[in-house]
């Protein structure tokens, strides 16, 4: 019966030591919901941004994480990548754009709003501007070589949705269901067209000619 006890005794200390052992706990991914995906143009890869503040570049053949890009003070709700794959933008709640190296992870701009976060991105087709859609209504383009604000209008409700299709049409989903198109000079080439047609949050891509 001695015998027993000690056995007894033993495994009870090995599950008290065991268990008294710390744990090494490494998060992979986000800690909290994922806001926007974008793949990139060769489907290599694909970014997400976060509530949490984060975008994560990963590689889709392995699920590796690449980079990580922690430059948002508040939630990431929308993410883009240019034409080129070498480019890609992230639009936060913190009233910020941000242009990025995909390659090297390194910050090339931050792209700071009037008032409110950015909702929506959209490259054009040659990866020299980037429109960002506002809280705020504002519908800005800017110069991806430098960062430099190219033309701003305004809205007179939230912009959720932006697409920009290959002739650099530009179609976005408001906060009231409206559609709107712009052409490359900033002009509406359709005035409006009521929500009920078109969910501002699924844009189809436009065609050539349209």
């Amino acid at each position: 019966m001695k015998q027993i006890g000690y056995i007894l005794s033993f495994l009870c200390l090995t599950v008290w030591a065991a268990a008294q052992q710390p744990e090494l706990i490494i998060p992979i991914g986000h800690t909290d919901m994922v806001n926007g995906v974008a793949f990139s143009p060769d489907a290599r890869w694909a970014l997400t941004g976060s509530e949490d503040g984060t975008a994560i570049l990963w590689e889709v053949a392995s699920g590796k994480l690449l980079h990580i890009f922690t430059e948002h003070r508040l939630g990431i709700e929308a993410v883009a990548f240019a034409p080129d794959g070498r480019t890609l933008a992230t639009g936060s709640q913190d009233g910020t754009a941000i242009l990025w190296d995909s390659h090297t992870g390194n910050l090339l701009h931050t792209l700071s709003m009037d008032r409110g976060g950015v909702l929506a991105l959209a490259f054009s087709s040659d990866g020299m501007q980037l429109y960002t859609g506002g809280e705020d209504g504002s519908l800005k383009t800017w110069k991806t070589a430098n960062g430099m604000l190219f033309r701003s209008l305004r809205e007179q409700e939230a912009i959720l949705s932006l697409t920009a299709g290959p002739q650099d049409q530009l179609v976005c989903g408001s906060a009231r269901g409206n559609l709107r198109v712009y052409g490359k000079d900033g002009k509406r080439d359709i005035s409006e067209a009521p929500g009920a047609a078109c969910s501002p949050y699924r844009l189809p891509m436009i065609h050539p000619g349209y």
